[in-house]
């Protein structure tokens, strides 16, 4: 008890003594909150770019069979080989 009492007083004597301390810890905590938000923004937007990415390169891949068999069947109809 007499500790917690102790070390109460202390910090409430450090307060006292240097309150711009306690505002530049304030600060800091605030600055990296802030920091750990943008980068969670940024993960989630790079996720989402992703994603994108893989869609557009599947939806080209997609189109690019299909042309492929279009020319296959073309191909195979005019020799005479489809069916």
């Amino acid at each position: 008890m007499r500790q917690r009492m102790a070390a109460g007083a202390i910090e409430a004597a450090d307060a006292a003594a240097f309150p711009e301390g306690n505002t530049l810890i304030r600060q800091m905590s605030d600055e990296i909150l802030q920091g750990f938000q943008r980068l969670g923004h940024a993960e989630e937007e790079t996720q989402e770019s992703l994603e994108h990415e893989l869609r557009s390169v599947r939806s080209r891949m997609d189109a690019e069979e299909e042309s492929y068999m279009r020319a296959v069947r073309k191909a195979d109809e005019e020799s005479g080989e489809w069916r």
